[in-house]
């Protein structure tokens, strides 16, 4: 189902992914409770992801606020998530956290029409941090190759080795990674700079090797 493309650990990236496809099967089974609780992990696992990957505190498992997290991205990062979303985030949570000890009276079993109000809050959700993620990718690949612009200042090559740098970048910011050098090829060709040309063979052998491999 879901590739989430945002999350940038294998790991993690592989966990939410296996969660989702588990949400769905609960989902088209009608098992409306599994889909509640199972909808407000896969959002809360991705959260955490989330968090971690800009270098944000996360807030503690037992009281992870799913609409106070979604907010202070909205906030901190500008993901614009839409309000009906952060209004139903926590309602959510409480299925999450409904088999915690003490909270079995607090809650009762979810039916069809909650459980299709968060699933369906959830895919939301995901659709805008995965809009969101793209332009932070984007923005990452572009400062992965001002910083390979900086090393060959100093001497250092990487035209012919820039494929060592995938491990190292999400498969989205690898992807974005020829556009980004052929915008940098076409700033530095010009007359103006001076001679610029070791820059400009750089530039042609990370594209030629990105494309070729």
């Amino acid at each position: 189902m879901a590739q989430f493309p945002f999350i940038e650990d294998p790991a993690l990236r592989s966990f939410a992914e296996k969660l989702w496809d588990e949400t769905y099967a609960a989902y088209n089974h009608k098992m409306w409770h599994s889909t509640g609780a199972l909808s407000g992990a896969v959002l809360e696992l991705v959260l955490v992801a989330v968090f971690e990957q800009l270098g944000d505190e996360v807030p503690n498992a037992g009281s992870f606020a799913l609409g106070k997290a979604l907010n202070e991205l909205n906030v901190r990062h500008q993901v614009n998530m839409p309000e009906h979303v952060l209004s139903l985030a926590d309602p959510v949570a409480q299925y999450r956290y409904l088999f915690y000890p003490g909270r079995a009276r607090d809650v009762g079993p979810m039916g069809a029409e909650e459980a299709q109000a968060a699933f369906s809050m959830v895919k939301v959700a995901l659709k805008w941090l995965t809009a969101w993620g793209s332009q932070r990718f984007a923005y990452r690949a572009t400062e992965v190759v001002d910083n390979l612009l900086m090393n060959l200042a100093k001497g250092q090559g990487f035209g012919a080795h820039i494929a060592n740098y995938k491990s190292r970048m999400s498969k989205q910011q690898w992807d974005t990674l020829p556009t980004i050098l052929r915008i940098k090829y076409k700033e530095w060709n010009n007359p103006a700079r001076g001679n610029v040309q070791p820059i400009l063979d750089e530039l042609d052998r990370a594209i030629q090797s990105l494309e070729g491999g």
